[in-house]
């Protein structure tokens, strides 16, 4: 019954996801305040789901929507720059891409670690991006897991069928708890 009693609850919690993500520019508060939830739950203590998601959901909105709209324009430019200096055909224009796409992996380093790192720690937007990258790049193995599973989902969500069906109903949120569990271990080393 309890198990049955928390995949009811996170197939509520992934639709209060989505629904708060209709406006787009919000799925950085959205995230936020999934991974405060997640987060909480993977460390061992049972949060009021919904009344703790609209909580984090408001105490975040701010930075993590600034924080998101960021990197989503910081994403597109980069994205643009990159397929633009890649299609010239020459090595100088393929170096340009070359630095372009690593600087597009620091910024998909800084999204995967920003929005757990608002929902546990309060800072500013500015140190928090900031940690993002430091705190990956002291957990590399971490972090390579983090990307290997991000990677695996897209994939997974592109491919197959049934598994966009299932994300629908339970996929972000589930998958938001398991990383949670990696969350919790690398930030446990920053608390005191």
């Amino acid at each position: 019954m309890e198990f049955l009693r928390k995949v009811i609850n996170y197939v509520l919690l992934n639709i209060m996801f989505l629904l708060f993500c209709i406006p787009i520019f919000t799925i950085g508060a959205a995230m936020t305040a999934l991974y405060s939830i997640t987060m909480k739950d993977a460390g061992g203590f049972a949060p009021s789901y919904f009344l703790a998601f609209v909580k984090g959901f408001i105490a975040n909105f701010k930075k993590a929507t600034l924080a998101f709209v960021l990197q989503a324009f910081l994403a597109f430019v980069l994205l643009f720059n990159i397929i633009f200096w890649y299609n010239i055909n020459s090595m100088f224009s393929l170096a340009i891409a070359i630095i372009l796409t690593v600087g597009f992996m620091f910024l998909v380093i800084s999204f995967i670690y920003a929005y757990p790192l608002l929902a546990k720690f309060e800072n500013t937007l500015k140190q928090t991006l900031k940690n993002s990258i430091f705190i990956a790049f002291q957990n590399k193995r971490f972090t390579l897991l983090l990307l290997c599973l991000y990677v695996f989902m897209v994939f997974l969500i592109y491919s197959i069928t049934i598994v966009s069906i299932f994300f629908t109903l339970f996929g972000f949120a589930f998958f938001a708890y398991c990383f949670s569990f990696i969350f919790n271990k690398i930030f446990a080393l920053y608390e005191a």
